[in-house]
C-alpha cells in the first residue's frame, strides 16, 4: 500500500535529484514526459536559447481534425484537443494521469484551476500514446493557453511541484502558448514567477524567431510569408498593470495603476525583485509596415538574470492587418 508519507518522501527525493541537475533516465522505472520541443527526450532544464513553450504534443483538432490555435475556437462548436504523451521506461506504466488546462496567456509559473479533463490511461515501455479530450466552450475564448501534465503515483514518477507548472523544467509539464495578433493592436498578459523565482530578478526580452514556425503544424499560420527585416524593440511600449485587490481586472479600469518599464540593453527590459504575486504586462505593438498575409514571429523570453536561463516564454505571431 502507498501511504502519504511514502509519498511526500518519494517527492522529497526527486526534488534534490533535480536540484542536483541529475536528470537522467532511472532504470527499471517509467519515465513519463509530454515534449517541450521536436527532439525533446525529456532532460529537463530545456536546453539553452530552446523554445519550451510551444509543444508539439498538444494540438487543439477541428471538426477535420486539422490544428487550429486558441483564437480561432468558436464558442459552442465541439473541438477535440489531443495530447501525446511518452514513456520512455523500461516498465509499462498500467495507471498514468493526464490532465489538461486552458488559462489566459501567461509567463511563468501558475497556480492553475481551469481544469479542462482528467483521464487515466495505459502507457507501455518505450512507447506514447495519444490523449483526446472532447472541449466545447460556451463562450468567446481569445488568446489562451494550453498546459497539459502526466503523472504516474504509482510508480513514483510525479512532478517536481504540484503548484507551480513550469514546463522548461519538468518534463511532466507541456504548454503551448502561442498567439496570433495584428500590428499596431496591445496584448495583455501574466508574468507569474511563482515560487521559484519570488523576490529575484527577471528580464523580459523581445527576439525575432523566423524558425518557430517549422516546428508548428497549424494550417492557418502556413499561409504567412515571414519577414525578416530588422525590428527596432524600442518603439513598443510595455507597462506593468498593478491594482489593489485581484490583479485580473480589467484593463480598461481607469483605477488601474500602470507603470512604464524603461528598455535596457540588448531588448530587455528589467523587473527587479518580483513579487511572487501575479503581475499583468500590458504590451502596445507598433505598426512594423506588415503587409496583408505577412507575419513576423517574436519570442517573448522571461530571463533569470542571475544565471541567464529563459524560465519561460510566449510567442508573439504578429500579422499584417
Amino acid at each position: 500500500m502507498i501511504t502519504k508519507q511514502y509519498v511526500k518522501q518519494m517527492w522529497q527525493e526527486a526534488i534534490a535529484e533535480c536540484a542536483k541537475g541529475n536528470n537522467k533516465k532511472p532504470d527499471g522505472s517509467t519515465y513519463l514526459y509530454i515534449r517541450a520541443y521536436i527532439g525533446d527526450v525529456g532532460d529537463r532544464p530545456i536546453p539553452p536559447d530552446t523554445v519550451g513553450w510551444l509543444s508539439p504534443d498538444i494540438k487543439i483538432l477541428d471538426s477535420h481534425s486539422l490544428p487550429i490555435t486558441t483564437g480561432e475556437i468558436i464558442a459552442g462548436t465541439p473541438y477535440v484537443i489531443n495530447v501525446t504523451v511518452t514513456n520512455d521506461g523500461d516498465v509499462d506504466c498500467f495507471s498514468s494521469t493526464v490532465e489538461l488546462y486552458i488559462i489566459d496567456p501567461i509567463i511563468g509559473f501558475c497556480d492553475i484551476t481551469s481544469n479542462i479533463g482528467c483521464q487515466t490511461v495505459e502507457i507501455l515501455a518505450h512507447s506514447k500514446t495519444d490523449v483526446q479530450f472532447n472541449f466545447q466552450p460556451s463562450n468567446v475564448l481569445g488568446h489562451k493557453c494550453l498546459i497539459a501534465r502526466v503523472y504516474s503515483l504509482f510508480t513514483n514518477d510525479f512532478p517536481l511541484d504540484w503548484q507551480s507548472f513550469s514546463a522548461c523544467n519538468d518534463r511532466h509539464i507541456a504548454q503551448h502558448n502561442l498567439t496570433i495578433i495584428a500590428q499596431s493592436k496591445t496584448i495583455s498578459f501574466d508574468l507569474n514567477p511563482g515560487k521559484i523565482f519570488e523576490g529575484k530578478d527577471l528580464e523580459l526580452s523581445f527576439q525575432v524567431d523566423t524558425k518557430v514556425v517549422d516546428n508548428l503544424d497549424i494550417p492557418k499560420i502556413a499561409k504567412y510569408t515571414i519577414r525578416t527585416e530588422p525590428v527596432d524593440f524600442a518603439s513598443f511600449k510595455v507597462l506593468k498593470v498593478a491594482k489593489k485587490g485581484s490583479p485580473k481586472s480589467s484593463l480598461n479600469n481607469e483605477k488601474l495603476k500602470r507603470t512604464q518599464v524603461k528598455m535596457g540593453k540588448n531588448n530587455t527590459w528589467a523587473f527587479k525583485k518580483v513579487k511572487k504575486e501575479t503581475s499583468i504586462i500590458h504590451i502596445e505593438i507598433p505598426s512594423l509596415n506588415l503587409r496583408r498575409n505577412d507575419a513576423l514571429p517574436i519570442n517573448l523570453n522571461v530571463i533569470e538574470k542571475s544565471s541567464g536561463h529563459i524560465v519561460g516564454g510566449i510567442t508573439l505571431f504578429v500579422v499584417g492587418e
